[in-house]
């Protein structure tokens, strides 16, 4: 095997298993994807029940997880997996109190919800971080993040390293932001 196939765990060793993974996810939205089908169809197979269950579960769980990235693995799983039945739960509930239960029904209101959130989180990865960049924080009206205040401290909503305001200099009094490294000429 390649280096590049091998996963380093948080103990540092190398184990094989990078293509597995691929595999397995793969596996996981195929088995998804027919059980959709065959809810969706009137198929007579017998894998269809559980088929369909599996994509009941795996689709909302993996939109979930995708908006969990900061979650360790283990706690992303099982808040995906509570979080997916209670998004069955709460379709089914709403499709039975306004009269409109049917099983394929439900499989579209579960696939559209999670295909919803799965672009939710596409289109926000997508965006930018804002002036703090990747890991920046926003800091509250006061100052620090202690509260504390204190000269040249960030004020209210801005990130830290974002460029501070210059007070007076605009006819309309106020302050104005100043670019670092744009000379202002008098």
């Amino acid at each position: 095997m390649s280096h590049d196939q091998y996963i380093h765990d948080r103990s540092g060793r190398a184990r094989a298993g990078g293509d597995s993974r691929a595999l397995l996810a793969g596996a996981a939205t195929a088995v998804a994807g027919v059980g959709a089908a065959l809810a969706l169809t009137d198929g007579t197979s017998v894998l269809r029940a559980p088929f369909t269950l599996f994509f009941l579960l795996a689709a909302p769980a993996a939109a979930l997880a995708a908006a969990l990235p900061r979650l360790d693995p283990l706690s992303r799983t099982v808040v995906a997996l509570v979080g997916a039945l209670a998004v069955d739960l709460l379709t089914a509930q709403l499709m039975l109190a306004t009269h409109a239960w049917s099983a394929r029904g439900g499989v579209v209101a579960v696939g559209a919800l999670s295909l919803a959130g799965l672009a939710a989180r596409a289109i926000g990865a997508g965006g930018t971080r804002g002036a703090g960049g990747a890991g920046g924080t926003v800091r509250a009206a006061g100052g620090t993040a202690d509260g504390t205040g204190g000269p040249g401290a960030a004020g209210p909503y801005e990130a830290p390293g974002a460029p501070a305001p210059v007070p007076g200099g605009e006819e309309g009094g106020g302050d104005r932001l100043e670019s670092p490294g744009v000379r202002r000429d008098g």
